[in-house]
């Protein structure tokens, strides 16, 4: 997933929200057998949190954000 979320984010220049949509809709789809009950967590609050994280990782790889 962080290759992916990589490739989007720095090859595209998608910003992480348009990563998250892409990611809730796998979360969603029932033909990739995510049978998770999302009630703790919503797909959407999932999908946006590591595509932030990832994100993050990417960036800071690339050497384009510091910590």
């Amino acid at each position: 997933m962080v290759k992916m979320v990589h490739d989007f984010l720095l090859n595209t220049d998608w910003k992480a929200k348009h990563i998250a949509n892409v990611l809730r809709d796998l979360y969603q789809n029932p033909a990739f057998g995510w049978t998770q009950d999302f009630f703790k967590y919503p797909s959407e609050e999932k999908a946006n949190y590591w595509a932030r994280t990832c994100s993050a990782v990417a960036l800071w790889k690339a050497g384009k954000v510091e910590v």
